[in-house]
């Protein structure tokens, strides 16, 4: 197992798209040697991930459930605290679970580490890309690694140390993760704490098989921000925002 690095997410139910998108990425994050903690927030997502022996589950993450909204997405701030503890390493990545990495993810990120230290916050930008098959043994992790790609403004994979995790969500508002503005508070803080920040974008490229919303649209009757989870997370961005300002990564120093 990877001795720098593990990571954290959070599955949708295995149906439809999710399956096949997720158990690609589960594939690719396996194929890099990587720990993965995620919570037991949906019914059913064990027995989906039982080929996969890299996964660590815990239990009782707070979720948007839990704040009166009808997802079981994971409150950010409860699952990172809850597995930070889990992680047997000194890094840890944050990613949704349809995120692709690269077969060189964890040499170049091993690179990384050399040149700049474990002091760093990382993230970077993802590659949208089609995806209509699994992704489930090296022929198909090559081919998916060849798709074009178009590149997604945002971020999308967040690392840094497992003691500067403890302090970004320190005092943090009830983000609900998969819905808006999460990422861009997780930028703004690293910029008001003065880190070490970086944009990964180019140099630890990342792939995210495009998807619709349904999975929102089911559970909460409106899609994307109308969806009133993404109205919770919306509402507690502007509050920051209006103190702080907003950032962009494309102003970062790009690691190399």
């Amino acid at each position: 197992m990877n001795k720098l690095i593990s990571l954290v997410t959070a599955f949708k139910k295995f149906q439809g798209n999710y399956d096949r998108i997720q158990k690609s990425a589960l594939f690719s994050w396996n194929s890099n040697d990587l720990q993965v903690i995620a919570p037991n927030n949906e019914v059913g997502i064990k027995d989906s991930c039982k080929d996969f022996q890299n996964i660590s589950f815990i239990d009782d993450v707070k979720r948007g459930r839990e704040l009166g909204f009808s997802t079981q997405a994971p409150i950010f701030k409860d699952l990172i605290e809850k597995a930070l503890p889990v992680a047997n390493t000194p890094m840890v990545g944050f990613l949704n679970a349809d995120i692709v990495l690269l077969e060189d993810f964890s040499k170049k990120l091993e690179a990384i580490l050399e040149k700049y230290g474990y002091g760093i916050f990382i993230t970077g930008s993802r590659n949208d890309i089609r995806l209509d098959y699994y992704v489930n043994d090296e022929q198909s992790y090559k081919r998916i690694q060849a798709e074009p790609r178009t590149l997604f403004s945002g971020s999308d994979i967040f690392i840094t140390s497992k003691y500067i995790w403890r302090l970004l969500v320190s005092g943090m508002p009830e983000f609900i993760m998969g819905r808006c503005c999460l990422s861009d508070w997780l930028c703004l803080q690293a910029q008001v704490k003065k880190l070490k920040k970086y944009n990964s974008t180019n140099f630890l490229p990342t792939l995210h098989p495009v998807h619709g919303d349904e999975h929102i649209y089911q559970q909460e009757k409106a899609h994307g921000i109308k969806s009133p989870s993404s109205q919770h997370n919306m509402n507690l961005w502007i509050s920051v925002m209006e103190t702080y300002g907003s950032v962009s990564i494309k102003n970062w120093p790009e690691v190399a």
